[in-house]
């Protein structure tokens, strides 16, 4: 009876929205890309409140899905799946019968289920509840309330690359990119839309808000509509009662039967009489307030900054939850640096000191550990650079220094650092590179893009091998390549470049050719990789220097 009465509710809502959609075809030109995701696909939408569960359908259909199932509660949700399959799963965390979460711990648990992309979508943003999904395997978390935009990119993210991928434990494969940080407008730039006629009353609006709010206008319906499906609708709509070519009714039903304006908050203006029957229709409609023409300036600044106020407690709590979601982020990434890649040489360098302090009278083998325990120990601060080199760029707080440098002098510290690996596999290391060779960019992040190749060259090369690297000069840039016998798997081929992604299962974190790509391309360069059945062949391009000594004539020229 549940599975039935899913299947008429999803026909209803269907219904009502197609019809809305040639009302605003126009506006949804825009989302051609957002929908492709979506298209032909199936979701289960599992919410408790029917207006919510209604509007966020609603929301669905607008995007493009092919079909949108609904369901009161958790169980009714968990039976439907026991004999059908979706595509992805939306649910509430509060529920009747079941809630989101143990709905979400049944979902992975099957076979037939466990990888369908899950997104809670709740008011809870505490630490411990996100902490208890995330653990539970879901792929996005969005707080209510939400808007079009908003859910429509949480979706995308958990199709192409959810929280459980991203936040997957360290003995996995393969990873993903990043987490991506939602860019929001800032919290004072709240848009006020006014949709009345230019008149005494409009100037006085404009003259209260206006140091407050950013204020846009609209003449007729069709600019209201215009600017409410845009990619930057307005955050409050002032909507007039008395314009004489708009029938506000019509406007403001369209605006609330469509996924992308249905949550934008509508405050009527109003000079009918009788007033009561114009505020009894806009309340049935989905307003949220209204104002009596002739406009009293306090009442205006009032009723606006209220929902200014409701808007940033709004935003801070979906801030609130992506800085935990961050925060996780960067715990896991920790985690795997300090538990896994730092282990092996901080081991070392406490095998070297403990072999040094036996072997104290022996000048020789003390100098020898003294040096593998430099080598090792560069190696660890490289490493622990990289990952917040890493987050740097990823947040888009990584500023580079540009200078021209000597290539050569830069790769022989990297060997130089990997030197004890190198004795360990005996392997040989040919550098071809011409002396006066120079790159153009920021010296450090150059080092730490070849540390992060070369560390990985040397974990797949095979014992007794060689590692080559060369250089060609260009016009504008430097292409390097390093070579290395060892072939890469073809599983992780796709993923190469990716975070997480390592060929072994030995614990390695995964995020040395991925940090080598950040490293190469904010720096204006490119890197590529060529697999070839034995071997591996990185090409990195770089912009061109002058060498040390062109560099003083070249500013002479300049003068």
């Amino acid at each position: 009876m549940a599975l039935l009465d899913i299947q008429q509710k999803s026909a209803t809502v269907s219904y009502s929205v197609n019809y809305l959609k040639k009302v605003t075809m126009k506006a949804k030109k825009n989302s051609l890309q957002t929908q492709s995701v979506k298209q032909n696909k199936k979701v289960l939408l599992v919410e408790a409140i029917e207006n919510m569960r209604v509007a966020t359908a609603r929301m669905l259909i607008d995007m493009g899905f092919k079909e949108v199932i609904q369901a009161k509660n958790g169980l009714d949700a968990l039976n439907y799946l026991r004999e059908n399959i979706v595509d992805i799963i939306i649910s509430d965390w509060i529920m009747p019968k079941m809630d989101g979460l143990t709905l979400l711990q049944n979902v992975r648990k099957e076979l037939r289920t466990k990888e369908i992309p899950f997104i809670m979508s709740t008011t809870l943003v505490d630490h411990d509840s996100v902490k208890a999904a995330i653990k539970a395997g879901v792929s996005e978390y969005v707080a209510k309330p939400f808007n079009f935009s908003s859910l429509s990119e949480h979706i995308r993210k958990a199709f192409s690359n959810p929280l459980n991928k991203r936040l997957k434990s360290a003995k996995a494969n393969v990873g993903e990119a990043p987490v991506e940080v939602e860019r929001r407008k800032p919290q004072n730039n709240f848009v006020v839309l006014l949709v009345d006629d230019i008149d005494d009353d409009s100037h006085v609006i404009t003259d209260v808000l206006k140091p407050q709010v950013r204020i846009k206008l609209a003449s007729n319906g069709k600019e209201a509509l215009t600017q409410c499906h845009s990619p930057n609708p307005p955050d409050l709509v002032l909507l007039g009662t008395n314009m004489a070519h708009l029938n506000w009714q019509k406007l403001l039903e369209v605006l609330k039967n469509n996924g992308q304006s249905q949550n934008i908050p509508v405050i009527l203006l109003t000079a009918e009489n009788p007033i009561n029957d114009i505020i009894k229709k806009g309340f049935e409609l989905g307003i949220v307030d209204y104002i009596n023409k002739p406009i009293n300036p306090a009442v205006v600044n009032t009723r606006v900054i209220q929902q200014k106020r409701l808007w940033q407690y709004q935003h801070s709590h979906k801030e609130q939850l992506e800085t935990l979601i961050e925060n996780f982020r960067m715990k896991e990434d920790l985690e795997r640096i300090v538990q896994h890649d730092l282990n092996n040489p901080l081991s070392a360098i406490i095998s070297f000191a403990e072999d040094s302090h036996h072997f104290s009278e022996n000048a020789k083998r003390v100098d020898n550990n003294t040096r593998c325990i430099l080598s090792t120990a560069n190696m660890v601060r490289s490493m622990v650079s990289n990952m917040f080199t890493v987050i740097k760029i990823e947040d888009g707080n990584y500023t580079i220094e540009q200078t021209d440098f000597n290539l050569l002098e830069v790769l022989k510290l990297v060997i130089t650092t990997f030197i004890r690996q190198i004795r360990d596999k005996h392997l040989l290391v040919n550098l071809d590179i011409a002396p006066h060779t120079c790159i153009s960019g920021d010296k450090s992040t150059t080092f730490s893009l070849f540390a992060n190749l070369f560390m990985n060259a040397v974990e797949a090369t095979p014992k007794g091998s060689k590692i080559s690297i060369t250089a060609q000069a260009f016009e504008r840039h430097i292409e390097i390549e390093l070579h290395n016998p060892g072939a890469v798997p073809e599983s992780i081929r796709p993923h190469f470049f990716e975070k997480y992604a390592t060929a072994s299962k030995s614990k390695k974190v995964g995020i040395g050719a991925y940090a080598a790509k950040l490293f190469c391309e904010i720096q204006q360069g490119s890197l590529h990789v060529r697999f070839e059945d034995a071997a591996t062949r990185l090409i990195v391009r770089l912009c061109k220097g002058l060498p040390a000594d062109h560099q003083g004539q070249s500013h002479l020229k300049d003068k």
